[in-house]
Parts: C-alpha cells; sequence; structure tokens
C-alpha cells in the first residue's frame, strides 16, 4: 500500500440528517486523495426498473512522482453511518449515466475492477488527476450518504 486517503461527509439531500460528525481530519495531508469538489453520487435509471447509484469524481497526485493502478473504494452508508456497500474499483474510467443505464451491473463491476480495461496502466503524473466511477445496485431504503478513499496505488 503505497498511500491511502479518505473523502466522508458526503450528504445525500433529504436522507442524511442522520449522520453522525466526522472525525476530526489527520494532521498529515495524504499524498493522493479525492477532489472533493468533483465527487457525487446520484440515482440512475437501471434497465430493469430499479435503480444504480454511482458514484464518480476525480482523484489527484500530490507526490512528487508518477503513479498508476490508483483503486479507491466507494462506501454506502445507511442509518446511523453503518455501512451498506462497499467497491473497489480502478480510476482511470469514467461512465456516464446512459452508459451506466444501459449495462448490467455484472458488466459494470467488471469494466470498472479490471485495470487492463479501465485506463488504471495510464501514468498519472504530479499534480494530474484522474477520473474514478463506482456504481452500486441493490440499494437500501435507508440510504444516508457515501464515502471514497483512495486505498493503494503503484508508484513509478
Amino acid at each position: 500500500l503505497a498511500g491511502a486517503a479518505l473523502m466522508t461527509g458526503v450528504k445525500i439531500p433529504m436522507v442524511s440528517k442522520y449522520l453522525s460528525p466526522e472525525p476530526a481530519p489527520s494532521a498529515q495531508v495524504p499524498a493522493v486523495l479525492p477532489l472533493e469538489q468533483t465527487v457525487r453520487g446520484r440515482f440512475v435509471p437501471a434497465a430493469d426498473s430499479t435503480y444504480y447509484f454511482p458514484v464518480s469524481g476525480s482523484i489527484v497526485n500530490q507526490t512528487g512522482s508518477s503513479i498508476r493502478q490508483v483503486q479507491i473504494r466507494a462506501t454506502l452508508t445507511t442509518a446511523g453511518n453503518k455501512v451498506h456497500q462497499s467497491k473497489l474499483v480502478y480510476c482511470g474510467t469514467s461512465l456516464s449515466d446512459e452508459q451506466i443505464s444501459n449495462q448490467s451491473i455484472a458488466q459494470i463491476d467488471q469494466n470498472l475492477m479490471n485495470k487492463q480495461s479501465s485506463g488504471a496502466l495510464n501514468q498519472l503524473g504530479p499534480g494530474k488527476t484522474m477520473k474514478f466511477t463506482a456504481v452500486f445496485a441493490g440499494l437500501p431504503q435507508d440510504l444516508e450518504g457515501f464515502s471514497v478513499e483512495v486505498v493503494n496505488y503503484d508508484q513509478q
């Protein structure tokens, strides 16, 4: 594990009022982290009349060298800030709502978890950004929020 970063506190409007306060931020600034202003979650209709919940955004490389194979973990939380589901995906792929709604969750996961097809092998230079998308299905009724953290990358 070359580095890790966490972005929490993203609230889903009208369902986040019961989340507990976030812990104080760490004094050490992570080298690779999600750009909070780019991270968003939304509901996208699926072909089977249910909904997907994609979480997308960008990460930034704040190391002094190029990195690749950046993995993020996106996590959905429910009432009481309980973890409902987490997804580990490679950065380098951003899916449009149309692309998401026209695929099964198995197809989406296969694309996003495959470093060969996701663009994860592309080098990310210092100060540069890379997009990511994690897509959830089987959403709980009491969905309240989500978080994104960088969990792994290879330094060049």
